[in-house]
């Protein structure tokens, strides 16, 4: 019968009977647990061996880890997962363990035998690595103590380099048995005892074999375990039945968790853990909305305060917990606090309390910056320069290093042998400060600098525009900004709103749209700009303050009209306009006449009324003249007064001002008379916008922000991921702070984390 089925047989009658005494036992299994989760060294004491013989006070000890030792509950299928940091890094792992059972060698499957330890326990018996775990005697190359014997209750001691089997799970491989005993000592376990007489009761014998002494000699003179592992061969060994009850019918049946909840990676209470800092770095954010520059520490051999490794490796945000302790370099041990993360078993929760724990101390405590992330950024850019740094973010660094007396000889140092001594151009220019020759154009057309000569449209700067551009450059926070702004005539756009009287958010909507950049770069919370950005906006307001008051100019709006009725309406209006001069002409003969008769009465001459001259306009009767009557007034009718009015339909309309543009239909058609517009209620519409979207939030180095300006998070995950991948282009959106309450233009490069408000 297969050894699977075998096991999973005897299990499940160990199972039936156990359940039958499960209810009077109950009290006797916690006892039990607590002695199964650790590893109880019995000890000789001197006086027994003075009393008993040696012989016999050895062994006596050995039968009663028989009955006091070895496991008594079969603890679940075991992953081992407090083997896997070892088998990740390499490291041999110390350990020790009680002999708990053997399986004789046959020729299907197992040529060589394996033994059974129990209570697999780091070396220092600090702390349970795992209830149980076998070894297979062909991964057993050597033997300290030469040719032994070993019974079932020793307590047996060794090396071993740690596998991976069965796709997840570990066990030992190449192994070196130091030696297998009982502990002697005078009121302690001191010394581990193998060469005592067991008698007729042992059931391994083991001997170094000729290829096996040949691989630790080679060993001793390289020191690389290696040697070890490469060697095929392996220790020689005896086998003898067992007197004692076999670990199948020994073991009980329980319900209790997995080991790997009994017994986790990491510890669900918060412990201190030992680390070495093996180096500082910026990694690089490829996902959407990661930053595209994130500071790391990176650690490795993590252990907890036995000794018992955790993680070989692991790399963490360089959180500003982690600051506080100050600079580090490569080999600083450092403790921090810690527990396991909920989520993810095997990981960190929360890491706090960092200290450097390197005794003797390899150097004294420099503070690092703690609260601009940009400033932090250019310290690691400064501490290990490479192509990819920003030359900003480096001299932001080197400009508060300086103000807070940190590496002050060793920077001014650097900034001196920069430093140039001649004109240079502009392309000159960018290339010694590592920037694009358009940001130092952009500098010119702002008013900032000015060039001592200008030859064929090339620029070229004298040696002190250096030091403008290393302030500006380093303004890459609210502190340093301030401080260039009092040197030089620059202004933020909050600046600028306040001298203007305009709103901050038209400052940046018209300086983005036009070609001007910040002096110190898109910086996520303060941008600079020179004194020709200012005089924009002044010029503005002040051909703005000429004009006459807006209540006074009268704004009147076109009203749409049917042009089929507009040219009928023109057509009669040409007809009147006819009719209206041949009775101007027909007023002008009869006054004519008027005054001929008048002087002809007078000179008593009979004159004949003048002929009228016919026009091709006036039909072929005689026109009647009609006398206006004295007392009547004239009135003069305009072409304007002539034009019927159009009446327009007096419907109540609520302007409503939506928080996003209305598409308009052109191609609906105009409301007639009878037609009656709808009345929307701005109330209405205004509940419907702000239920209609949602709240993200948005996580950034600075703290935590709410924005409700997007209607699902596949908007607001592709706007923030488009607009933070652009090279030249820095977006902003205003968010709140979660904080403070207040609302800010948050820029979307800083944005780290972006998820729906729960």
């Amino acid at each position: 019968m297969q050894k699977k089925k075998l096991k999973k047989l005897l299990h499940a009658r160990k199972e039936f009977k156990s359940s039958t005494n499960s209810v009077n036992n109950s009290n006797q299994e916690e006892y039990d647990y607590q002695i199964d989760d650790k590893l109880k060294l019995n000890f000789v004491t001197i006086n027994q061996i003075k009393s008993d013989g040696m012989t016999a006070s050895f062994n006596k000890v050995r039968r009663q880890n028989t009955k006091e030792v070895l496991n008594k509950y079969n603890h679940p299928d075991s992953q081992h997962i407090r083997l896997k940091p070892y088998y990740d890094s390499g490291t041999w792992l110390h350990w020790i363990g009680v002999l708990s059972d053997l399986t004789l060698p046959n020729a299907i499957n197992n040529l060589t035998g394996e033994v059974l330890l129990d209570k697999l326990t780091t070396g220092d018996n600090q702390e349970l690595l795992d209830y149980h775990v076998w070894l297979n005697l062909v991964n057993v190359k050597y033997i300290q103590g030469g040719n032994q014997k070993i019974g079932i209750g020793d307590i047996v001691q060794g090396f071993s380099k740690i596998k991976r089997y069965s796709g997840n799970k570990y066990g030992l491989d190449t192994t070196v048995i130091v030696k297998a005993g009982i502990y002697k000592g005078v009121d302690k376990p001191d010394i581990l005892v193998s060469n005592y007489d067991r008698q007729d009761d042992w059931v391994l014998e083991i001997d170094n074999s000729t290829a096996g002494q040949r691989a630790w000699n080679k060993y001793e003179e390289s020191q690389n375990k290696e040697d070890l592992v490469n060697e095929p061969g392996h220790v020689e060994a005896r086998f003898q039945p067992s007197r004692y009850e076999k670990y199948r019918d020994r073991l009980q049946e329980t319900e209790r968790e997995t080991s790997e909840e009994v017994l986790p990676l990491i510890s669900p209470k918060e412990t201190e853990y030992h680390a070495e800092v093996e180096k500082i770095y910026i990694a690089k954010g490829t996902k959407p909305g990661q930053p595209k520059n994130m500071p790391k520490l990176r650690l490795k051999n993590i252990t907890n305060p036995h000794g018992r490794l955790i993680m070989p490796v692991v790399d963490l945000p360089y959180i500003e917990e982690a600051r506080k302790m100050g600079e580090v370099v490569p080999g600083d041990i450092v403790l921090f606090h810690s527990s396991q993360n909920p989520t993810m078993p095997n990981g960190f929760g929360m890491m706090t309390q960092f200290r450097i724990g390197t005794r003797p101390s390899k150097h004294s405590f420099i503070p690092l910056p703690e609260c601009n992330p940009n400033t932090f950024l250019g310290y690691i850019m400064w501490l290990h320069p490479t192509e990819d740094n920003i030359p900003e973010l480096v001299l932001n660094y080197q400009t508060w290093a300086l103000t807070h007396g940190i590496h002050v000889e060793e920077i001014k140092e650097q900034l001196e042998k920069e430093k140039p001594t001649h004109d240079l151009t502009e392309q000159e220019l960018a290339e010694k400060l590592g920037i694009s020759a358009g940001r130092i154009y952009n500098v010119f057309r702002q008013g900032v600098i000015k060039p001592v000569e200008v030859n064929n449209a090339v620029r070229t700067y004298g040696p002190d525009v250096w030091n403008i551009f290393v302030d500006l450059l380093s303004a890459q926070d609210n502190e340093s900004a301030q401080r260039v702004k009092e040197k030089y005539d620059l202004y933020t756009t909050m600046d600028i709103s306040h001298l203007v009287n305009i709103p901050e958010e038209q400052i940046i909507d018209k300086i983005r749209t036009s070609s001007y950049q910040p002096l110190n770069g898109w910086h996520y919370k303060v941008n600079l700009y020179g004194p020709n950005v200012y005089k924009m906006f002044k010029t503005s307001q002040t051909a703005k303050s000429l004009l006459p008051p807006r209540q006074n100019i009268r704004i009147t709006k076109e009203i749409p009209r049917d042009v089929s009725y507009v040219d009928k309406f023109e057509e009669t209006a040409k007809k009147e306009e006819k009719k209206e001069q041949i009775v101007q002409k027909s007023k002008a003969v009869k006054q004519e006449t008027k005054e001929i008769a008048k002087t002809s009465e007078a000179d008593k001459v009979e004159i004949r009324p003048a002929e009228i001259v016919k026009s091709e306009n006036i039909p072929e009767k005689e026109l009647e003249v009609q006398t206006p009557k004295t007392d009547s007034k004239i009135k003069f009718v305009t072409k304007a007064d002539r034009r019927p009015v159009i009446e327009i339909p007096n419907n109540k309309v609520t302007t409503v001002s939506p928080s996003k543009k209305i598409p308009v239909n052109k191609k609906a058609k105009l409301h007639t008379e009878e037609e009656k517009v709808e009345t929307v209620p701005t109330k209405n519409l205004e509940e419907i916008n702000s239920t209609g979207n949602i709240i993200i939030q948005l996580t950034t180095f600075d703290g935590i922000y709410y924005n409700d300006k997007f209607e699902n998070f596949k908007e607001a995950k592709e706007y923030i991921s488009s607009t933070a991948s652009s090279k030249w282009e820095n977006h902003f959106i205003t968010a709140k702070n979660a904080k403070t309450g207040e609302e800010e233009m948050l820029s979307t490069k800083v944005i780290m984390a972006v998820k729906v408000k729960d």
